[in-house]
């Protein structure tokens, strides 16, 4: 895969497939490019699609956190960079948890490059100390830090993926998680409980659509809420009633229909 070496010296991976109007896939903690499989074949049609692989994760570097920036700000400007090797101006985003906040980050950052804002279950007020997941969130870098991430996996992936019917899921997503090394997967934990995109919501004027898994077990409903409350630019909101945290593998038809028909509609 076609992969930017970044201004700190750290090899990015990414994807393009399709052609048309650019449209950026940010994944989650702990996963890929290659989780955006579903989404590829569906957008390719209409889209030039380009999945990024965040540092840390995928085939992108995995530098020590002593060594290089995990943060939300070094994270949204690796996208930038990418963006601005493909020689992209301004493309749509969409962010799925991890790669929501960071989707985020890119719109204030930069925000000339940002035409549309598709937020999928996203952390954003993972900073709260009295949040359940923050409560999570410390226990991750507990369990990481002292057993690693082996031990950490099937806990993530079966909160992620708790049905009988979504097992295949559930081992794709334990091989994914378990393969990320100790440093990197710590960082990118860091990153979350350390960005400060919350206190800067209001700075956002691009069409934002928040989309809610409702049987999500990883991120508070109620962070969810407070995000919407947030968003002074009248953002549209769709629930997923059967859709968990990562709607994009759980629930692949209904998310695609409607980020599409979201899209179509700006």
């Amino acid at each position: 895969m076609p992969h930017i070496k970044t201004s700190d010296n750290i090899n990015i991976n990414y994807q393009i497939v399709g052609s048309g109007e650019p449209l950026v896939l940010l994944h989650g903690l702990g996963s890929c490019v290659e989780d955006w499989s579903s989404q590829s074949v569906y957008f390719r049609a209409n889209f030039k699609v380009i999945m990024i692989d965040l540092r840390g994760h995928g085939q992108s570097d995995k530098p020590r956190p002593h060594q290089k920036d995990y943060s939300m700000e070094r994270m949204a400007k690796d996208v930038k960079e990418v963006l601005e090797h493909l020689q992209i101006d301004r493309a749509h985003f969409v962010g799925l948890s991890m790669g929501g906040c960071v989707a985020f980050q890119t719109a204030l950052d930069f925000h000339n490059t940002v035409k549309t804002l598709a937020i999928v279950n996203a952390p954003v007020f993972a900073g709260g100390k009295k949040t359940l997941f923050n409560l999570q969130l410390n226990l991750r870098l507990f369990i990481v830090r002292n057993l690693g991430v082996k031990t950490l996996a099937p806990m993530v992936a079966k909160r992620t993926f708790p049905h009988q019917h979504q097992v295949d899921l559930r081992e794709r997503a334990l091989d994914r998680i378990g393969n990320n090394p100790r440093w990197a997967y710590y960082g990118s934990i860091w990153s979350i409980g350390k960005m400060r995109v919350a206190n800067r919501l209001k700075e956002l004027t691009v069409p934002t659509l928040v989309m809610i898994g409702m049987e999500d077990k990883t991120v508070d409903y109620n962070l969810k809420e407070t995000l919407i409350k947030k968003l002074s630019n009248n953002p549209t909101v769709k629930k997923i009633k059967h859709g968990g945290h990562a709607v994009p593998l759980d629930s692949p038809e209904e998310f695609n229909t409607t980020i599409n028909d979201w899209l179509m509609s700006q």
